[in-house]
């Protein structure tokens, strides 16, 4: 698998006003999570477009949705990916799993986590005032 890193345009989010370029609310409510309750954190909305060739020979790229790291640090960050869709075999595949295998190869100096449905409602019983629109959100079940 060819793979190429291309950095995006930076658009970090520094205000609650940044957060308007955010459209999916449980992405907009992570970042401003971190935002307000980590402010020692930076964190950048889609911050690298990583181009592959896929198994077909066709060119395709994968966007994790941040990346964060301690502000005025010269150590790696750690690049999140947010999915609404539970981490349950029930769902097959993982949306998120080739994503995950792209970025193994592409970057395996860097961290990089996928917080599921659980992680998030684990996050918001411990942060109660953000909502992540979960209880709207009815995952997709796939019949074996």
């Amino acid at each position: 698998m060819g793979l190429k890193e291309i950095r995006k345009p930076s658009r970090g989010v520094r205000t609650e006003k940044d957060l308007t370029f955010i459209k999916n609310q449980s992405e907009r409510e992570f970042a401003r999570l971190i935002l307000i309750e980590f402010p020692h954190l930076h964190i950048v909305y889609e911050p690298h477009s990583f181009v592959y060739l896929d198994e077909n020979g066709i060119l395709r790229n994968t966007i994790p949705d941040f990346f964060i790291k301690r502000r005025g640090s010269q150590r790696l960050g750690i690049f999140v990916e947010i999915t609404t869709y539970p981490n349950e075999e029930a769902i097959v595949p993982d949306p998120k799993h080739k994503q995950k295998k792209v970025m193994e190869s592409v970057a395996p100096d860097r961290r990089y986590v996928v917080l599921y449905r659980e992680n998030l409602q684990r996050i918001q019983s411990k942060f109660p005032t953000y909502d992540f629109g979960l209880a709207s959100k009815v995952p997709v079940l796939v019949d074996s």
